[in-house]
C-alpha cells in the first residue's frame, strides 16, 4: 500500500475518486452493484489496537497503540488523517467477560432495548452475587410519581446510569455501553474507500468532544479533516490503556467534497449496520471504576 502525500493547504485532502484505478476505469465506480445500497456491504473497520488486541498475536507488523484497518489488514500508523462521514449511536448491553461474554440486549436506535421488557440474570465478575438487569423500567413525572410502566427504553431501564451495574453500589459503572460509531473516509488512504471506527467506554468522552467540535463549526462533518493519534491512558482501576486524540486540520477540497457528500446522504437514509458487533467487546479493556469521573462509560 502506497501512502499519497499529505495535501499541502491546511488539511486539503487530495481527490479520492479515481486515483487507484487505471484511466480507462475511471467514471465506472459502483457499476455491477446498482441494486445494492449500504445496507448490503460490509464496512471495514479501524480500530486502535491495544495490548490485548488479537491482532498483535495474529500479525507481526502491528503494534499497541496503532490504528490497524481489519481489511487491508495493515497498521496505518499511530497517526492518520480522517473525514468524520456519519455518526451512528446505540447502546449494548454486555455479560462480563469473565462470566462469558457475549450481547444480552442492544438498543441500534439510542432509545429501545431489543429484546424488551427482559431481566437478565448476571454473575459479577469476582464476587459471590447474582444482578438483575431488565431492559424495562418505569417513567416518573418530576414529583416521582409513574407516569408509565415497563417502557423498553434505555432510559426507563437506567442501565445506562451509574449505579446500575451492581445495585447494590450506587458508585458502580453504568451496566449498559455507550457507543459511538463513525463512519470515516481516509484522504491519504484513497484506495480504501471509507471505514467504521467505534468510541466506547474511556474513549466516550473523546467522542462527545469530537462531536462537540464538529457541531460547533458551519462547516458539515464530512467537510473537515482531523488528525487521529494515540494518547496514553489509565482506566478506572489504574490500568494502562491507548485512547484515541483528534485534532482539527482543516478541510476538504472542493473537488472531493461532493464525494463526500454522496456518501453521508446514503448512510443517512440507510443508516449503518454494524455486522461485526459482537467482537467489540474485545477492542478495549474493562473501565472497572468504582466511582463517578469526567468520563462517559
Amino acid at each position: 500500500m502506497t501512502k499519497n502525500a499529505p495535501a499541502e493547504n491546511q488539511g486539503t485532502v487530495p481527490v479520492a475518486s479515481a486515483n487507484a484505478v487505471p484511466a480507462y476505469m475511471q467514471g465506472k465506480q459502483g457499476a455491477g452493484t446498482e441494486k445494492l445500497n449500504i445496507t448490503d456491504m460490509e464496512v471495514p473497520r479501524v480500530k486502535l489496537i491495544q495490548a490485548i488486541s488479537p491482532e498483535i498475536s495474529e500479525f507481526t507488523n502491528v503494534k499497541p497503540g496503532e490504528f490497524w484497518h481489519t481489511l487491508a489488514e495493515e497498521s496505518l500508523g499511530k497517526e492518520v488523517r480522517v473525514v468524520p462521514i456519519y455518526v451512528d449511536k446505540r447502546y449494548i448491553l454486555w455479560k462480563p467477560r469473565k462470566s462469558g461474554g457475549g450481547i444480552l440486549a442492544r438498543a441500534d436506535d439510542g432509545i429501545h432495548w431489543n429484546p424488551p421488557n427482559v431481566t437478565f440474570d448476571v454473575q459479577l465478575p469476582d464476587q459471590k452475587k447474582t444482578v438483575k438487569w431488565r431492559t424495562a423500567g418505569d417513567v416518573t413525572d418530576d414529583t416521582g410519581k409513574v407516569t408509565a410502566k415497563d417502557v423498553s427504553t434505555v432510559d426507563a431501564s437506567g442501565l445506562a446510569q451509574w449505579g446500575s451495574y451492581d445495585p447494590e453500589d450506587p458508585n458502580s459503572q453504568p451496566a449498559a455501553t455507550l457507543m459511538y460509531t463513525f463512519v470515516i473516509a481516509l484522504p491519504d488512504y484513497p484506495e480504501l474507500g471509507f471505514a467504521q471506527l467505534t468510541l466506547q467506554r474511556g474513549s466516550v468522552s473523546v467522542a462527545k468532544n469530537l462531536l462537540g467540535k464538529i457541531r460547533i463549526h458551519q462547516a458539515p462533518s464530512y467537510g473537515r479533516v482531523f488528525k487521529m493519534s494515540s494518547v496514553d491512558e489509565k482506566n478506572g482501576a489504574g490500568d494502562p490503556f491507548k485512547n484515541f486524540k483528534f485534532v482539527a486540520d482543516g478541510f476538504v477540497s472542493q473537488d472531493v467534497f461532493p464525494v463526500y457528500e454522496n456518501l453521508y446522504e446514503q448512510f443517512a437514509k440507510d443508516g449503518l449496520k454494524i455486522k461485526d458487533l459482537d467482537n467489540l467487546q474485545d477492542e478495549v479493556p474493562d473501565d472497572k471504576s468504582k466511582s463517578k469521573n469526567t468520563k462517559d462509560f
